[in-house]
């Protein structure tokens, strides 16, 4: 009885840092009727840096419904916590190349992996995978994770399969834009595997861990939470504050944490290719989403998934960022009211538990991660079987927010 429970307490949170490798499919899909269907997630340089953390549980449980994944990413990028044995490398094109070049040298990966399916993880990866599709006769899918996505795809998209939009608000601009048939696009929402509970929030014995992340934000929206940083100090002094940035952040960061007296308390982040981010997020008591991109936003979700609350800026994509239900919202130059979100958490345990509860609640209804990634193995089935029908992502698509 101790074994079957522990079984079952590891599939429902599998550790991210375990992936399985190409060969390694279960027994069932080897000996029984369903044929192992192999896919190619192709990324970019930054892709798994950002979402490996993700990626590594959803290859794993691809694998037990029969679905094999390959990884091929640019020669100079991390792998993050991905499986080694599972990614293959390419080397980027040079611009100056000929069109008909440029996506040689992955075609001639993908054709040795005996890929059926390739999928384009973010919108730097599609011209790659839309031409090697095409030239290897392979479907392919494409994820678009930000507004606006413009699609320059190679031969009309001839054997385009799918476009997949992780959230609501870029589900709907891709149809209002009408970037392909309306019936090739699909809502598939990504799925999270949750904390038990909510972090416990008490700082009777240590300080808090308070993380914003202000990678790519506008400076002002990165002055507001500096600002807020030096009001909580100078009324709490009980808090540690992190900062995740790009390398071309830093010195101004730096420079304007020390004129408000914050250089003893600031910790600095680079969002690095290496998925070590991803576990920083984690281990925050309290997490700001500042960032400001027109892009999904996976660190909130991951401190969500965490049960850390999140406060974050008001912005265009976070459909999952629900004022009172998911988040704490503040608008981007409001200074006064992001320290007095900080502060309700850091004095009031009770309420930041309470929301962070909330977004617990809400991510097992709409981002479970055994339908999400169920659906997303039906969609690579059907785009091998052109007669099944592709009922993937159906139940997400009527849960449009």
């Amino acid at each position: 009885m101790v074994k079957k429970k522990t079984a079952n307490k590891n599939r429902k949170n599998p550790p991210p840092q375990i992936a399985v490798g190409w060969y390694n499919i279960p027994i069932m899909y080897i000996a029984g009727q369903n044929e192992v269907l192999r896919v190619g997630w192709v990324a970019g340089s930054e892709t798994l840096g950002r979402q490996s953390i993700f990626l590594s549980s959803w290859e794993r449980e691809l694998a037990r419904q029969g679905v094999s994944v390959r990884v091929f990413c640019p020669k100079d990028a991390s792998g993050g916590v991905m499986d080694p044995e599972s990614i293959r490398r390419y080397t980027q094109p040079h611009w100056l190349m000929a069109a008909s070049d440029r996506a040689q040298g992955l075609a001639e990966l993908v054709q040795s992996a005996e890929v059926d399916v390739l999928h384009a993880l973010d919108e730097s990866a599609i011209a790659w995978t839309s031409a090697v599709g095409d030239r290897l006769d392979r479907p392919y899918f494409l994820t678009c994770q930000r507004l606006g996505t413009r699609l320059h795809l190679p031969h009309k998209g001839r054997r385009l399969s799918g476009i997949l939009a992780p959230g609501g608000s870029i589900y709907q601009d891709l149809h209002q834009r009408r970037v392909t048939d309306d019936e090739t696009v699909h809502l598939l929402r990504p799925g999270v595997w949750i904390a038990d509970d909510p972090k416990p929030l008490e700082f009777r014995d240590r300080r808090a861990m308070v993380l914003a992340d202000v990678y790519d934000a506008p400076n002002g929206v990165a002055e507001t939470v500096l600002r807020s940083f030096a009001a909580v100090k100078d009324a709490d002094g009980g808090a540690m504050f992190f900062l995740l940035h790009s390398e071309r952040q830093e010195r101004t960061l730096r420079r304007k944490s020390e004129a408000l007296g914050l250089s003893a308390e600031m910790t600095f982040v680079v969002q690095d290719a290496g998925g070590r981010a991803m576990h920083v997020i984690q281990s925050a008591d309290i997490f700001i989403a500042a960032g400001g991109r027109k892009e999904f936003d996976w660190g909130a979700l991951l401190a969500m998934a965490s049960g850390t609350p999140v406060l974050a800026i008001q912005n265009d994509v976070g459909d999952f960022l629900s004022d009172g239900m998911t988040a704490a919202l503040f608008s981007p130059q409001d200074g006064e009211g992001l320290t007095g979100l900080l502060n309700n958490v850091l004095t009031d345990p009770a309420w930041g538990r309470a929301q962070a509860q909330s977004a617990l609640q809400y991510l097992h209804v709409y981002h479970n991660p055994i339908r999400g990634i169920s659906d997303l193995a039906k969609l690579y089935r059907a785009a091998t079987n052109p007669e099944e029908p592709v009922a993937a992502a159906a139940e997400a698509e009527g849960e449009k927010e």
